[in-house]
């Protein structure tokens, strides 16, 4: 944390554990959500403690699993990637507030290493990985059209003002013009 001044290192004695942070978000409240290894965190400066463990046995995955995208959606839903350490099976998680909801590669989730979760103005989440392209959960199924399988490595997505969304990918970036919908398995142009 900044202050304005000097940088916070935060540390267990803050309540947090020293491991591998590769995902961050806030929600729409303000609160921080840090993704710390294999564990979920929620952070409010104003709140004591500040940090408070999210989750725990229903977040977790028997194996070496770490958190490595987190995402709030318009309802205000968070989304968290859980990827094994070894072999790189990803889980997704939805959680409203109260419980998680898991989603897993046989009901059509991303079974690679999940890099990006990313929502466009038509409430449609996407999903990017380093193996599998890209996921689009319209909120009943996930729609993997080959056009978007094909992309390759995934590493940010992003949905411009104008209804477009950008890929950034191992080949370059890739626009997906506002009006494509992933049902229709259109190709995509680079």
């Amino acid at each position: 944390r900044y202050n304005g001044k000097e940088m916070t290192h935060f540390t267990e004695a803050d309540g947090i554990p020293i491991e591998p942070s590769f995902a961050i978000t806030a929600d729409k409240d303000g609160a921080l959500w840090i993704g710390a290894g294999n564990r979920l965190y929620r952070y409010v400066p104003t709140e004591t403690p500040a940090f408070t463990q999210v989750g725990g046995s229903e977040l977790h995955i028997e194996g070496d699993y770490f958190i490595t995208a987190l995402y709030v959606d318009a309802a205000g839903h968070l989304w968290v990637a859980l990827v094994a350490n070894y072999g790189g099976k990803s889980y997704l998680f939805r959680y409203d507030g109260q419980r998680f909801t898991r989603f897993s590669a046989e009901e059509g989730a991303p079974s690679s290493w999940i890099t990006a979760i990313s929502q466009d103005s038509q409430s449609r989440l996407w999903v990017g990985t380093l193996s599998g392209g890209v996921y689009v959960y319209d909120g009943k199924h996930f729609i993997t059209p080959a056009a978007l399988r094909q992309i390759g490595i995934v590493s940010d997505i992003f949905h411009d003002r104008q209804g477009n969304t950008w890929l950034a990918t191992n080949g370059g970036a890739v626009k997906i013009g506002a009006g494509w919908q992933p049902e229709s398995g259109e190709a995509l142009m680079r």
